[in-house]
């Protein structure tokens, strides 16, 4: 995302355009569909609408019929993502909501794999880590396709997480395991922190009494 009014750049256009060329699918309708001019994706510095790169999401799930867009190293199918949404409903609290529906992720073989931590002692914060998948190199992305598939999972689980409680829950830090992107000034807007790069892994942390 830009600065000011927020902007998709071209890496995310771009990395989310990659499973579907991995699946040998014309890219260029897709693109045109969502009002992309093609030749844009060859300038490091174009950045897109989020309308336009929700409209490229929407026709990519049409067409790969998988909702991680044929990133991952199996075919998540469609509506799987809402069934999640549906088991962790009927939890008495977010932190039981979280992590029933990190193991249903974990049911699948290559899914995500991703851990909701809680603090051992009082006033510890809750940390939502991803551990590996759908992570760099994994599936036939490069690192840097890989990077920007963690950031999804990790954008799309906090968003989750405060769609359940009707809050967005603002995160204490945020830390990847990987060296800043030529994006990096993107991060700080996206997750309402300071990011850390070149950290032991990918995760946030939050206040553990939202659990």
């Amino acid at each position: 995302m830009g600065r000011g009014r927020r902007t998709v750049t071209v890496h995310h256009v771009r990395a989310a355009l990659r499973g579907a060329q991995r699946l040998g699918l014309d890219t260029v309708p897709l693109l045109q569909r969502a009002r992309i001019p093609p030749l844009l994706l060859a300038d490091d510095r174009a950045r897109v609408s989020p309308e336009q790169f929700a409209r490229l999401v929407r026709a990519l799930h049409r067409v790969t019929r998988d909702e991680f867009l044929g990133l991952g190293t199996i075919r998540s199918r469609p509506g799987t993502f809402a069934m999640m949404c549906y088991a962790s409903l009927g939890c008495p609290d977010l932190g039981t909501a979280v992590e029933r529906g990190a193991r249903f992720y974990r049911l699948f073989p290559g899914g995500p794999n991703l851990a909701l931590e809680r603090g051992a002692s009082p006033g510890r914060e809750a940390v939502f880590a991803l551990r590996g998948g759908l992570g760099p190199h994994e599936g036939g992305l490069t690192a840097a396709e890989g990077h920007i598939v963690a950031e999804w999972l990790m954008l799309i689980w906090h968003r989750l997480a405060g769609w359940l409680v009707g809050r967005r829950i603002p995160l204490l830090w945020a830390q990847f395991a990987y060296p800043p992107p030529p994006y990096a000034e993107d991060y700080e807007p996206l997750f309402g922190c300071p990011p850390r790069f070149g950290a032991p892994r990918t995760a946030a942390g939050f206040d553990r009494r939202w659990l």
